[in-house]
């Protein structure tokens, strides 16, 4: 049997030539092979022999599974615009707009030539003219004119002497004269404006000491003349305070005026005249100033009839009443400082600083209250309190009153009338 010599280089191909060598053996035609030895030990590992050509490639293997997006990368330049698409087909029509505003005035355009005179119309027929004397009319000649002479169908010339007679007027009836029997009668009514003289309205000689009676005689009153009212208080306010006594607050008498500041007191401030005046007429007049209050609801300003000689409540109050910190709003009166008569809310609020001609006229149980001249409330007070109320002030004192208020009064008068 022939040997045969198989070199391994590489233990990866011991497989290999162990089939080389099988091959060998049977086409050398010797016998069967014995059995396999036990395979010897590796040898070591030879190198590493020259790389092989490069195998040809292999077929593409199937696409793999689309991997995650990545990140969104920067715009890119704009392309070239494309070509304009055909024009689509046109839309249903809209709803119509609103009107818009009316544009300008053009300009006026040139005057367009004067067309021709139209044909002259047929002449209409002759009016109708007639006329009233002393006025004529010739229709022939179709001329006016004016009939002069002096009877009552002509017209008086410019000359007529009649125009210029300076006769004497014919004289008034004699009858018309005073004491004659056709006086003139005028109604009274007739009177419009004018005062009648005192002659005219009674016999005698009429002046301030008389009365004009019924019987239009001029007569002096029993008793003698002169005015039912005489002063019963007569003081300028201005000096002293002598002949008057303080109750509580602080009086003063200033430059023109008596002032009270009681302002941060919450109670009535009086100032009695020391001696007493009748109450049953009076007329009082008295010029009043509410300078500050405090009390919205109580501080008022204004005169008392029969108070008490202390500062105890009584007598008839009537005073200007303030319905804010700066403003009079009304009038207010009450009875022995308890029961209320009326409070008069005036038309418009007064502001405080500002003087005020305050007037009561007592007749009586009747009282008029007057402010600036304008007469704003009158009542009977025994449709409030019994006359004896009325009858046990008649001979107490008058005083000046004020109420959580800085007042001020002046030019007081106070007139009492005393009946036959």
């Amino acid at each position: 049997m022939a040997d045969v010599l198989v070199t391994i280089t590489d233990l990866s191909d011991v497989a290999s030539a162990a089939a080389e060598v099988a091959t060998v053996t049977v086409e050398s035609g010797v016998g069967p092979q014995g059995p396999a030895g036990p395979t010897g030990p590796a040898g070591p590992t030879g190198p590493t022999g020259p790389a092989g050509a490069d195998g040809a490639t292999g077929p593409t293997g199937a696409t793999g599974p689309q991997g995650p997006a990545g990140p969104k990368g920067d715009t890119g330049d704009t392309g070239p615009a494309g070509a304009t698409g055909a024009t689509g087909a046109a839309g249903p029509q809209g709803l119509k707009g609103d009107t818009g505003d009316a544009g300008p005035t053009g300009a006026t355009g040139p005057t367009g030539a004067t067309g021709a005179t139209g044909p002259t119309g047929a002449t209409g027929p002759a009016g109708v003219v007639t006329a009233t004397a002393p006025a004529t009319y010739d229709s022939g000649t179709q001329t006016v004119g004016v009939n002069l002479g002096t009877t009552g169908s002509t017209a008086a010339a410019g000359n007529d002497s009649r125009l210029s007679d300076a006769r004497t007027p014919t004289a008034h009836a004699s009858t018309h004269a005073s004491a004659g029997s056709d006086p003139v009668t005028l109604a009274a009514s007739q009177i419009g404006s004018g005062t009648v003289a005192t002659a005219r309205l009674g016999s005698g000689t009429a002046d301030s000491t008389k009365f004009l009676r019924g019987d239009q005689t001029w007569a002096t009153p029993t008793g003698g003349g002169g005015s039912p009212w005489t002063a019963a208080i007569s003081s300028p306010l201005n000096t002293a305070l002598t002949g008057w006594t303080a109750g509580a607050g602080t009086w003063t008498a200033e430059v023109d005026r008596f002032r009270l500041n009681s302002s941060a007191a919450n109670a009535a401030m009086r100032l009695f005249y020391n001696t007493m005046v009748p109450h049953s007429n009076a007329d009082v007049k008295v010029d009043v100033r509410i300078d500050t209050s405090t009390n919205t609801t109580s501080s008022r300003a204004g005169i008392i009839f029969g108070a008490p000689s202390t500062d105890a409540g009584g007598g008839i109050l009537v005073a200007l009443a303030a319905g804010t910190t700066t403003q009079t709003t009304k009038v207010h009166t009450e009875v022995d400082a308890v029961s209320n008569i009326t409070d008069f809310t005036l038309s418009a609020a007064i502001t405080h600083g500002t003087w005020m001609t305050f007037r009561v006229v007592k007749f009586g149980p009747y009282i008029d209250v007057y402010l600036n001249g304008t007469q704003i409330w009158s009542e009977a007070m025994t449709t409030q309190t019994g006359p004896s109320v009325i009858q046990s002030i008649d001979m107490r004192r008058f005083a000046l009153v004020g109420f959580a208020v800085d007042a001020s009064f002046r030019n007081l008068t106070y007139n009492s009338l005393t009946l036959p």
